[in-house]
């Protein structure tokens, strides 16, 4: 089996770009890490005292480290069908059908009937235990103005208290700085790397997406893991 880990800030493109090589594998799931909240009752208080729901506290990244750790230790998927972020962020296939069969044809060739685990999530690279899990770590795009319009204009995400829609500002507020005090750190410089612990990023896409291009490079990574 091989694992994935697909990151960056809220908006960043990550689940998309995830969900579009879930399709492309075949043989493939993903784990997302919005599925690893904690309760709300167990949440850390932001400084108006409610739930802040944009720290790494507010995961059981643990939890989720020991269930990866685990399918890789038995070799399968975890085969735990649609959860509720299935719900969230959906979004059009960048992908034309001959673009999905030609890539999948691609994939096929490298990987086979391979199993392929996608942890994708804000906090993926946070946690040294989980980020040893993985084999291929990508990198999705940072750029303020593009995150911020594409929060602003998301309706809302379905959480298991109900229907969460951001307050007024809440991207400046809350996603933004807390995505810079906790993840920036692991970057350079020109927010393109991951340079923290050691850790090399093995692919980053550009904010203007070119999902076949994206595809085809992270399936190149994959051969050339395959070869060493």
């Amino acid at each position: 089996m091989r694992v994935i880990g697909v990151s960056g800030p809220s908006c960043s493109g990550k689940t998309t770009l995830a969900r579009h090589l879930r399709t492309i594998l075949g043989n493939s799931e993903i784990v997302y890490m919005d599925d690893w909240y904690k309760p709300e009752k167990d949440l850390p208080l932001d400084e108006d005292g409610e739930p802040d729901w944009d720290v790494p506290q507010s995961f059981d990244i643990q939890g989720l480290s020991e269930f990866v750790k685990d399918c890789k230790k038995r070799g399968t998927l975890p085969g735990v069908g649609p959860t509720r972020e299935e719900f969230n962020n959906k979004s059009p296939s960048l992908l034309s059908a001959y673009e999905t069969n030609e890539l999948a044809l691609f994939f096929a060739d490298i990987v086979g009937d391979e199993p392929v685990l996608i942890v994708e999530g804000l906090y993926t690279f946070y946690d040294s235990d989980l980020r040893e899990q993985l084999d291929l770590k990508i990198l999705c795009p940072v750029n303020y103005e593009i995150l911020k319009a594409r929060r602003e204009a998301r309706e809302g995400y379905h959480t298991d208290a109900g229907y969460w829609k951001d307050p007024p500002n809440y991207f400046d507020t809350h996603v933004w700085p807390r995505f810079l005090k906790y993840s920036k750190k692991m970057y350079s410089e020109d927010l393109k790397q991951v340079s923290a612990y050691g850790l090399s990023i093995d692919a980053w896409m550009p904010s203007t997406l070119n999902m076949p291009l994206c595809l085809k490079e992270i399936g190149l990574k994959l051969k050339n893991m395959a070869s060493v």
